[in-house]
């Protein structure tokens, strides 16, 4: 699927899929660390996207769902929707 992060919507509905799919994997520790993005909301949306990226390194990292190209390309598209953001404050 491709994502188009327009908002911090589209960051949330991307948070409730990939909570699912790590789900799947048996990757429960980081489905339940992903969902709270999907309904959580921080100080600041700062806050929140700097916390969703670090999660969303982790994911990369850590879960064998990222051996889906296209659940791997979905995150790395979602973290530099998050760079793009942060860099367009300025």
């Amino acid at each position: 699927m491709e994502w188009k992060f327009n908002e911090l919507n589209d960051l949330k509905n991307f948070a409730k899929f990939l909570s699912s799919e790590l789900s799947k994997q048996g990757e429960e520790v980081l489905a339940s660390e992903i969902s709270c993005f999907e309904y959580n909301t921080y100080t600041t949306s700062s806050e929140y996207l700097g916390e969703f990226k670090l999660a969303l390194g982790k994911v990369l990292i850590k879960s064998p769902a990222t051996g889906n190209e296209d659940v791997r390309n979905d995150i790395i598209l979602a973290i530099k929707a998050i760079d793009k953001a942060w860099k367009n404050r300025n």
